[in-house]
C-alpha cells in the first residue's frame, strides 16, 4: 500500500467505526440481536474495554458478502 492510499485509509476510518445502534441499522437486524451474535463471536468486531465494542462498516458489509447464500435457477 502507498502512502497516499494510506492517508485516505486514516481520513475514512472515523467514519468507517461504528457503533452496535449503527451496525444493526446496516445489517437490517434488530440490536438485540446484534448483541447476541457478538456474545457468540459471530459478528466482527473490537473489544475496547469490558463494555465497549466497536464495530468496522467496512467489515460488516464484507461479513455480508460472506454469508451471501446464491440462488440457483
Amino acid at each position: 500500500m502507498d502512502k497516499n492510499q494510506e492517508a485516505v485509509d486514516s481520513a475514512n476510518a472515523p467514519r468507517d467505526i461504528i457503533g452496535y445502534s449503527d451496525a444493526a441499522e446496516l445489517l437490517g437486524i434488530p440490536i438485540n440481536t446484534c448483541y447476541g451474535l457478538v456474545h457468540a463471536k459471530r459478528l466482527p468486531h473490537y473489544r475496547l474495554g469490558t463494555r465497549s465494542v466497536r464495530f468496522s462498516r467496512r467489515k460488516l458489509l464484507a461479513y455480508l458478502q460472506e454469508h451471501a447464500v446464491e440462488v440457483a435457477q
